[in-house]
């Protein structure tokens, strides 16, 4: 199986680069490969290359700095912007057809573009796209499944959590699990990841209250440390019975959501990170967005001013 990760780069105007700009991310994992298992969909070739190579083809074309007025006059509307990403998103599902793919995407950053993504629009083994009836997840690929990735996105959307000790009296930490709602029946297509404290955070005690100490809670917080995130995992598109039976396939078995679920909580650990916030590959995906910044306008040489070959073939003294 391969694994695709979807991240739209949106920066605003008034944001830290001061520029407004928009890059669909598009990552394709396939840990099998030898020579470049990650790999980014490159826009302008319409070709697939190495995650190096992505990053510097993304630096290089940045976000040219523009007039204001002419950025009105030339800025796209949110139906156009929400058009071409979804038109790159159907472009991409068609380029991973060949093999298993494992799509990953997180609603709070593709919704905006992608509204088939909001709660409202949900169907199992089904995409939406706007203006459209729901397509049945078999029509983009035999072997495709979807997981959605939902994380707090600033606004709370997921809750903060902790683990109850086995005892009444025992203090309560974090733990490292993936979870279902309780009694969930065998096709629940909703979990819970989360993770523990990273290495970093291995000194800091469970114990800690922010209000005022007490005898039974003595320690107040002296340091700052990392919150590790739980993440909420949807499998929107699996091979269910029901998917089967539409697409009339009896050459498999159908998948349990419970084991999809589990494989992207386990890509939230890697030999190099430990723990991740998201899963790998949309981690590295949306890493790439610090490579879309401005850049600035190359100027003209001036009337007098001294050119590199001039300062090489007249005054040598100059360049040292």
């Amino acid at each position: 199986m391969q694994y695709l990760a979807l991240w739209h780069v949106r920066h605003r105007a008034g944001g830290p680069t001061r520029q407004a700009g928009r890059h669909l991310v598009a990552l394709r994992i396939r840990p099998r490969d030898p020579v470049h298992p990650v790999q980014g969909w490159d826009e302008a070739k319409k070709s697939w290359v190495p995650y190096a190579q992505l990053l510097l083809t993304i630096a290089a074309a940045g976000v040219a700095p523009v007039d204001q007025e002419e950025s009105v006059r030339s800025g796209t509307t949110a139906e156009e912007t929400r058009y071409e990403v979804e038109r790159q998103i159907r472009s991409l599902l068609y380029q991973v057809r060949d093999r298993p793919t494992l799509l990953l995407a997180n609603s709070g950053n593709l919704r905006s573009v992608w509204p088939g993504l909001s709660n409202g629009q949900l169907i199992k083994d089904s995409l939406v796209f706007h203006g459209e009836r729901p397509t049945r997840l078999s029509l983009f690929g035999a072997d495709l499944r979807v997981i959605l990735v939902r994380d707090a996105n600033s606004r709370e959307e997921t809750a903060e959590w902790y683990a109850p000790g086995a005892q009444q009296d025992d203090t309560p930490g974090v733990s490292i699990g993936l979870w279902a709602p309780q009694g969930a029946a065998p096709d629940n297509r909703v979990f819970t990841s989360t993770v523990g404290k990273p290495p970093t955070a291995g000194t800091v005690r469970t114990d800690l209250r922010k209000l005022v100490p007490t005898t039974r809670w003595p320690h107040a917080p002296a340091a700052t440390a990392w919150n590790p995130q739980a993440l909420e995992l949807t499998v929107l598109g699996c091979l269910s019975e029901r998917a089967l039976e539409q697409a009339r396939r009896t050459d498999r078995p159908t998948d349990r959501p419970s084991l999809l679920a589990a494989a992207v909580h386990q890509l939230r650990f890697h030999d190099e990170y430990h723990p991740l916030s998201r899963p790998l590959p949309l981690h590295l995906a949306k890493l790439a967005e610090q490579y879309l910044l401005p850049l600035a306008a190359e100027v003209p040489p001036t009337d007098g001013a001294v050119t590199g070959n001039e300062v090489e073939a007249g005054n040598p003294s100059v360049a040292q």
